[in-house]
């Protein structure tokens, strides 16, 4: 008799009170995760785009000081060598970029104006070729 007695009382409330509290753990823990995620703010409309402009001002430098030392055209050993450095530094170029906008998210075709002027602000040199800036950073 005591043992139907604590098999189908005893048992199930006891069984009864753990489910409940396993189901305020998990509760709790959703909500400290709700929390947790609200609390971290992404960086702002501005900073983001700050970042990804000294991110682009960066990356580009090197390809944009190579463009510029292209040798003469009539040299076409020397014009082919510097087409492979410029491949090669262009792919170096992309790679850093992917990096960046992994890290501060992808610039939509919408926000290409205003990353443009903080690049002609920042970097004006680089500013000139806006085709290489929209396809690197616009995919």
């Amino acid at each position: 008799m005591i043992l139907f007695i604590i098999h189908h009382f005893i048992l199930p409330l006891w069984l009864t009170k753990l489910i409940f509290s396993l189901k305020t753990l998990i509760l709790l823990l959703a909500l400290l995760v709700i929390h947790t995620g609200c609390n971290t703010h992404p960086p702002s409309g501005d900073q983001r785009s700050t970042q990804i402009v000294a991110a682009y001002c960066e990356c580009t430098a090197a390809l944009h000081a190579l463009d510029q030392s292209a040798p003469p055209t009539d040299s076409s050993s020397a014009f082919t060598a510097h087409l492979e450095k410029m491949q090669a530094e262009y792919d170096r170029t992309f790679h850093c970029l992917t990096a960046a906008l992994n890290e501060h998210g992808i610039v939509r075709t919408n926000e290409i104006g205003q990353i443009q002027q903080l690049v002609q602000q920042k970097c004006p040199e680089l500013s000139k070729n806006k085709e290489l800036m929209t396809e690197l950073l616009c995919r």
